[in-house]
C-alpha cells in the first residue's frame, strides 16, 4: 500500500503559482511537484470559503447537503459528527492508514477519523518587513509539526502506511494585510523590482449589470470595505503582499518535501498539492473572497506527483472537477470508497491523473454560497459547463439581474454578462435547464432560501470604492455591543 501526502494551501487562486506562468512568484517547490508530476487545469471550489468547502471535501458531500454554509460565527452551522455523515478519514482508517492531520482544521467534524495534533503558533518577524498574522505563525508551528513526524520515520519500518495532511493557512494572511492599510495611505516600503501589475479585468465597468449580491459586496464583506479609497498603486501593493505570502508557503512546502525525503519513504508516496478556494487578486478591483464566483475566487490548483503519476510536467484542460472529488480520490488511492454515495457526489481523479481516463466526465460543476457570518444572507449558486458559466442570485428573483452568464472561451476575465445578449439566448437557456436539473437531481432547496439585507447595505452609489459607513459585520458588532 502507497502513503498519501496531501498539501493544502489556503486562499490559493489557480494562476497565482510559477507552473501557471505567473512571473511574479516564486514557487520552486510547487513547480518541482508540477514537473514531476501532471496538474488538473479546470477544478473548482464548490464553496468560495474555508468552512463550507473544508466540511464538503472531507466528506464528498455538498455544502447544502452537509448543512455547514458559513464561517460560524452568529450563524449556525450543522456538526457533521452529529449528523453522522462518513467522512474520508474514517474511510482511511478503516482501509489501513494511520490518518493524521496537521494544521488549519475549520471543518465542522469533517476531519474525523484523522488524528488531530493541537496547532502550535511559532511567532516570528518577516525579515522582508511584510505584516505577519497567526496565519503564517500557524504555518511555521504546522510547518516544524510535519517535519518533526517525517524525520521520526527514518530508517524504520513502517506497520502501516500513512495519509498525512499538510493544511496551511497561507496566503491567507493577505486578509490581515489588507487590514493592516485601511482606506486611503501612503504605500509600505517595496522591495527593489518592479511592481506586480494589474490585471486586465481590473477595471469593472460591467457592475451595473451584475446582481445586487455582487454589487454590494463591499457592504457584506469586511476586506472590501476596507479597500475603499484604495488607488490603482495600491491594489498594486496588494498583489505583491499576496505573492510574497505565497513565496512563503512554497518555502513552508519545501521544508515538509525535504523531510518526506529524510523519511525515506517519497518513493512509495503519492503527493497531492491543492487549494480550497482562491483569492480575486483585483480582479474587477476585489479583494480575498466573499459571495461572487468568478475564476479567480472558484478555480483551484490540483497537482499530483509521486507514486503512480507520470512524470509529464503538463496541465490536463479537457476534463471539468470539483473538490467534491478529493475524497473518491484519496479513497482510490488507498484502495477503498466513499460509502453511501448520491447524485452530486464526486468522482475519483485517480485515473484522469495516471492517463487511463481523459476527457469530461461530467456535464458541469457547482459552487455555492449563503452568508459568511450571517450578518448578511446572499444566497446564490454557480454551473460552469466548461466554456459556459451560468451563476443566480436570490435577491434578484424575478429579475434578469439576479443571473449572470460568461463565455469563458471569448470572455476568460468575465469582463462582460451576457444575459441580456440575444446571440446567447439559446446557450442561457439551456444553462438554466441544467441548473434546474442540478437542483432535482441533488436535493438542492436553494429556491426555498431568502436573502437578508438591510436597505442600508445596499444604499451608496455603485462601485467598491464609493463604499461608505460601516460594513455588515462592524455595524451588526457595533449595535449588539460585541
Amino acid at each position: 500500500m502507497q502513503n498519501i501526502l496531501l498539501i493544502i494551501a489556503d486562499q490559493l487562486t489557480f494562476d497565482a503559482i510559477g507552473c501557471r506562468g505567473n512571473q511574479y512568484v516564486h514557487t520552486p517547490n510547487i513547480d518541482s511537484l508540477f514537473n514531476n508530476g501532471v496538474g488538473l487545469g479546470r477544478v473548482y471550489s464548490q464553496y468560495p470559503l474555508c468552512g463550507p468547502v473544508r466540511a464538503s471535501f472531507w466528506t464528498g458531500r455538498l455544502p447544502h447537503q452537509t448543512g455547514v454554509v458559513s464561517n460560524g460565527g452568529d450563524y449556525q452551522n450543522k456538526d457533521i459528527v452529529e449528523q453522522g455523515i462518513p467522512t474520508l478519514g474514517q474511510q482511511l482508517v478503516k482501509a489501513g492508514y494511520h490518518a493524521i492531520h496537521f494544521g488549519k482544521n475549520h471543518d465542522y467534524g469533517g476531519l474525523n477519523g484523522f488524528e488531530q495534533l493541537p496547532r502550535e503558533e511559532v511567532a516570528f518577524n518577516d525579515p522582508d518587513g511584510w505584516p505577519l498574522n497567526y496565519d503564517s505563525f500557524w504555518d511555521e508551528g504546522t510547518t516544524r509539526q510535519v517535519e518533526h513526524y517525517f524525520r521520526s520515520m527514518a530508517d524504520k519500518t513502517l506497520d502501516k502506511p500513512f495519509a498525512a495532511v499538510a493544511d496551511l493557512n497561507n496566503p491567507h494572511n493577505i486578509c490581515g494585510y489588507i487590514g493592516e492599510f485601511i482606506g486611503e495611505h501612503d504605500n509600505p516600503p517595496y522591495p527593489d523590482g518592479p511592481l506586480p501589475p494589474l490585471p486586465d479585468n481590473f477595471a469593472f465597468d460591467d457592475i451595473a449589470n451584475r446582481p445586487r449580491s455582487v454589487q454590494y459586496i463591499c457592504c457584506a464583506h469586511r476586506r472590501q470595505a476596507q479597500t475603499a479609497g484604495w488607488t490603482a498603486e495600491n491594489f498594486q501593493h496588494y498583489l505583491a503582499a499576496y505573492y510574497h505570502y505565497i513565496d512563503m508557503t512554497d518555502r513552508n512546502i519545501g521544508r515538509i518535501l525535504g523531510s518526506l525525503d529524510e523519511s525515506g519513504q517519497r518513493e512509495n508516496t503519492t503527493i497531492i498539492f491543492m487549494a480550497d478556494h482562491g483569492d480575486n487578486v483585483a480582479a474587477r478591483g476585489m479583494t480575498t473572497k466573499h459571495t461572487s464566483f468568478y475564476e479567480q475566487t472558484t478555480r483551484v490548483p490540483m497537482i499530483f506527483s509521486g507514486k503512480g503519476i507520470p512524470q509529464q510536467g503538463k496541465w490536463l484542460d479537457d476534463g471539468l472537477f470539483s473538490l467534491m472529488d478529493l475524497a473518491p480520490t484519496l479513497c482510490d488511492i488507498a484502495g477503498t470508497s466513499m460509502p453511501d454515495a448520491q447524485p452530486g457526489h464526486g468522482y475519483s481523479m485517480l485515473p484522469f491523473a495516471t492517463g487511463e481516463k481523459s476527457g469530461q466526465q461530467r456535464d458541469y460543476v457547482v459552487s455555492q454560497w449563503h452568508t459568511e457570518w450571517g450578518y448578511t444572507i446572499e444566497p446564490g449558486r454557480m454551473l460552469c459547463s466548461g466554456r459556459y458559466k451560468y451563476t443566480r442570485y436570490l435577491e434578484d428573483v424575478g429579475e434578469s439581474r439576479g443571473e449572470e452568464f460568461f463565455d469563458l472561451e471569448k470572455d476568460p476575465g468575465e469582463k462582460r454578462s451576457l444575459i441580456h445578449d440575444p446571440a446567447y439566448q439559446d446557450e442561457l437557456n439551456r444553462h438554466r435547464q441544467l441548473f434546474n436539473q442540478y437542483l432535482q437531481e441533488t436535493g438542492d432547496d436553494f429556491l426555498s432560501h431568502s436573502w437578508q439585507a438591510k436597505d442600508r447595505y445596499r444604499s451608496h452609489a455603485l462601485g467598491y470604492n464609493q463604499h461608505t459607513g460601516l460594513c455588515a459585520p462592524d455595524f451588526e458588532q457595533m449595535i449588539a455591543g460585541k
